[in-house]
């Protein structure tokens, strides 16, 4: 049991609170208390002075650009809750988070960093340089090929698939990097070939279900997703075991299904885009749905969801398969439609 040195108000006060509320055997719970608890309850990771403030405690200059980009959404403590909670061995060593008063967390810089950019890496499908943004990755049936323009520049070509099967993308064991991945419908057989190297087959689905990788627990692996276009129903196979099959229903006929973060908590939502009129509907994984009066696309795109700028947010893309052009209107708004071309009509977007 960890205890906290006496306290009467303040910031101290609040760490002691927050020590007293975590140890009840619940590893978030406890993840969450720690962080509290190290950051004196400032939801920023970094400050500079004193050193024991900030969820982190890295001790970095303020130049330091791990501060900014996708990383600065640590601030927010569900990341913090889950990344601490790798950090802390899966619950079983909290020695990193018993000296709140003295700071010496920064003695953990570089496990911090390591933790977090896995966490941030792998939870997007089509990242497959694993550095936290997603690639322009496309399928061919033709020759089976994966053909993959990375975000930094280069590409990568890699043979995976068989006839008749659709291509997905995800981060299957935790790694940071996307796998190759396809689905046969004619078995609903899940084909993996890891990208470091062994393959993994899985039965999940139905006759006519189509297949979406996306992160729905927020474990940092992907889930096993299927979406009947027949009823707008959804089936989610955990990564970690056991299904889900929710009552509710979301989409219509000619829907295309998406899975993506759009608000940032890092889980999956689920998404579908209309062609028939270039909306997007975005079902959150939290409760509620965001149903934006903008259009964005046109009947023969392929819609993409990804984290194309890497703020932690995934972003509205499509692909237009006429012309190889790639199309993405940033969470925070603004355009990117970059004047490359990448693809044909015979390439299926990952």
């Amino acid at each position: 049991m960890h205890t906290a040195a006496a306290a009467t108000d303040g910031p101290e006060n609040c760490a002691e609170h927050a020590y007293d509320a975590g140890f009840r055997g619940d590893d978030l719970v406890e993840a969450v208390a720690i962080g509290m608890a190290e950051s004196k309850c400032k939801t920023y990771f970094y400050d500079p002075e004193p050193a024991d403030q900030g969820m982190w405690q890295i001790k970095v200059e303020k130049s330091d650009p791990w501060r900014n980009g996708k990383n600065g959404n640590l601030q927010a403590p569900a990341y913090n809750a889950i990344v601490t909670h790798r950090m802390s061995g899966g619950g079983t060593n909290w020695n990193a988070w018993t000296t709140y008063k003295n700071g010496t967390y920064h003695q953990y810089e570089a496990a911090a960093l390591e933790a977090a950019n896995d966490y941030f890496a792998s939870r997007y499908s089509s990242d497959f340089n694993g550095n936290g943004m997603t690639d322009y990755a496309l399928w061919r049936e033709s020759d089976l090929m994966y053909n993959i323009q990375f975000d930094t520049g280069g590409e990568y070509v890699r043979d995976w698939g068989s006839p008749g099967e659709i291509p997905v993308a995800g981060d299957f064991n935790g790694n940071g990097h996307s796998d190759y991945v396809t689905y046969r419908p004619s078995d609903s057989t899940w084909h993996i070939l890891f990208d470091s190297g062994g393959v993994y087959d899985r039965e999940w689905g139905s006759p006519g279900d189509v297949p979406v990788a996306g992160d729905f627990n927020g474990n940092g692996r992907s889930d096993y997703a299927t979406y009947r276009p027949s009823d707008g129903s959804w089936h989610i196979l955990f990564d970690s075991g056991g299904a889900y099959e929710p009552d509710w229903r979301w989409g219509q006929p000619g829907d295309v299904p998406v899975a993506g973060d759009f608000n940032g908590n890092g889980n999956s939502d689920y998404a579908l885009y209309r062609p028939s009129d270039g909306s997007w509907h975005v079902l959150l994984d939290s409760g509620g749905a965001y149903e934006p009066d903008w259009r964005f696309g046109s009947p023969d795109d392929v819609p993409v969801a990804g984290d194309f700028n890497g703020n932690g947010n995934a972003d509205y893309a499509l692909y237009t398969p006429a012309d190889g052009s790639w199309h993405v209107m940033f969470d925070t708004g603004g355009v990117y439609e970059p004047e490359w071309r990448y693809g044909g009509p015979n390439y299926r977007p990952v």
